[in-house]
């Protein structure tokens, strides 16, 4: 243990006997103010995304019936067609739209982002 002692002494002593460089003081501080900013952006971006997020979940006409013969001609259709038969409820649509929406908005995959956005939001997992 001495040893190790010794040589953080002297790395302590070595870094205080430096000059100080104001200037790269400075410029550090100015990165941590940018950081802090950007920071602050994207936590306000999770929560304006998280809200509308909320307003489309909340809006969605959800758990309405369809009428078994509209069914029963989409099957056929697809079948006929060669494609299966994908039905997204309203909730399904309206989330999906908002997610196609806001990568339109911010020109980014926006699948991560909704989801981390709501665990930052949600304090999730």
């Amino acid at each position: 243990m001495k040893a190790l002692d010794y040589v953080v002494s002297a790395s302590v002593q070595d870094w205080k006997a430096r000059p100080v460089d104001a200037e790269q003081v400075r410029l550090l501080d100015a990165v941590r103010e940018c950081d802090l900013a950007i920071n602050r952006a994207h936590a306000a971006r999770a929560a304006a995304i998280d809200e509308v997020a909320r307003r489309v979940a909340n809006t969605a006409v959800t758990g309405r019936p369809l009428p078994h013969a509209l069914l029963a001609r989409e099957a056929q259709a697809a079948g006929e067609e060669g494609r299966p038969l994908q039905r997204w409820s309203e909730k399904k649509a309206a989330e999906e739209g908002l997610v196609a929406e806001l990568g339109c908005l911010l020109r980014v995959s926006l699948s991560n982002l909704l989801c981390k956005c709501w665990e930052l939001v949600r304090g999730g997992g």
